[in-house]
């Protein structure tokens, strides 16, 4: 669940175009991000049983790297 922590607040701070991530729209992010996940692992993948961490990981890497290259690229990365 890393990726989900790591990403809600950024999603939402896109989403809510703030200077900062909004505590309340990180957490419907995060959940949704969850909830997603879950229905990913339950529907479409219903002849593997895969945890939702697993899936919600595995949808999640993508992401963290093209949001790490990017703020490495802009130079706001640590």
């Amino acid at each position: 669940m890393l990726f989900v922590a790591l990403a809600a607040p950024q999603i939402a701070q896109r989403t809510a175009r703030a200077g900062s991530p909004p505590l309340t729209a990180s957490a419907l992010t995060g959940s949704t991000i969850v909830l997603v996940g879950d229905l990913i692992s339950q529907r479409l993948l219903a002849d593997s049983v895969l945890p939702v961490g697993v899936v919600t990981g595995v949808l999640g890497a993508p992401f963290l790297l093209w949001q790490l290259a990017r703020a490495n690229r802009t130079g706001t990365g640590g």
